[in-house]
């Protein structure tokens, strides 16, 4: 059953909260059987949502916050002007750049309750569990072709970055290329993509994931040492709608400086960064390197100073280990 599907059915029920409505009703405004409807509600139940039923009507309790972003009107200049919330996706990237592609406007956030593949750079997948995160992306059309698909992983690390600072007085770091880090532990990921033609860039979608409500036991084994969230920094509950709303501002006021001044961005980037004059251990394409991390370049390339006393920049790779 398709997402698209399961948010009509919830906004149905929404727009009736607390009412209780007749399975035949529903079934007439939303030209569906008896069988499909059964699928909806078990669907909806599923992801934790308070669907009360009898033998012949429906009523709705309550619904996940998230599905509040789309009432909000954000006083933005581009950014989450339109937002399209999803219940539960593959990847909100893969849904963002689909709809880029047929021409979405610029700033059209795309935000699921929960993703089954969320993406990470290279081929790593993203912890992605319902009621507990921001799982979203964003479409951009930078009116100027120099403005690279890296400096949007630049902006979008500086917005996180000064959200958790604003709201929580956290101190968060950038973790080269694309991890936002509290106390060591990662609990954002960002992945910039983009789309080239002969005329030059067309579009960029930016997906960012924030670990905002989970517990340390809920993380997999494999993520406990390296993840941690905003509950677990915090020792409590974060409203996610809040901070959703505080870095939509941020990333639209960095949009608006990266158009106007991108060296801006860069040096807020490079200022968060705390590897900078440290000894690191690089992996790139399976081969790990170590040096001195001397500086980044206006694209956020790191440029390391070999253990061989050679200078080399890096687009890519992996830190392994800072010593």
């Amino acid at each position: 059953m398709s997402p698209e599907r399961k948010v009509k059915f919830l906004n149905y029920l929404q727009e009736h909260l607390s009412e209780k409505i007749s399975k035949k009703v529903i079934e007439t405004d939303l030209q569906i059987n008896r069988d499909t409807l059964n699928q909806l509600i078990h669907s909806l139940k599923n992801y934790g949502i308070k669907v009360n039923e009898s033998d012949t009507h429906i009523w709705l309790e309550g619904y996940p916050e998230i599905f509040s972003l789309a009432d909000i009107v954000m006083h933005t200049k581009t950014v989450a002007r339109k937002i399209i919330p999803f219940f539960d996706v593959l990847s909100t990237n893969d849904i963002a750049m689909r709809l880029a592609i047929q021409g979405e406007e610029e700033g059209t956030v795309v935000i699921a309750e929960r993703q089954r593949q969320g993406r990470g750079k290279g081929r790593s997948s993203w912890f992605s569990p319902s009621d507990s995160g921001l799982w979203f992306s964003i479409i951009f059309r930078p009116p100027v072709n120099t403005i690279s698909v890296e400096k949007f992983t630049l902006l979008s690390a500086v917005s996180v970055v000064e959200s958790v600072k604003q709201l929580f007085e956290l101190d968060a770091k950038i973790k080269w290329p694309n991890d936002v880090m509290i106390n060591g532990k990662k609990f954002c990921g960002i992945l910039s993509e983009g789309k080239i033609s002969m005329s030059g860039l067309e579009f960029i979608v930016v997906g960012i994931g924030i670990n905002v409500n989970l517990a340390k036991d809920e993380f997999p084994v494999e993520l406990n040492e390296h993840a941690t969230s905003l509950e677990i920094e915090l020792n409590r509950k974060v409203n996610r709608v809040n901070l959703f709303s505080n870095l939509m501002f941020n990333l639209d006021n960095q949009y608006e400086l990266l158009k106007d001044s991108p060296l801006e961005v860069y040096k807020k980037w490079r200022s968060y960064s705390d590897i900078i004059g440290k000894k690191i251990e690089l992996s790139v394409s399976g081969n790990s390197i170590t040096g001195i991390a001397s500086d980044f370049d206006e694209n956020g390339y790191l440029i390391l100073h070999k253990d061989s006393g050679v200078l080399e920049k890096f687009m890519i790779g992996t830190i392994k280990k800072v010593f």
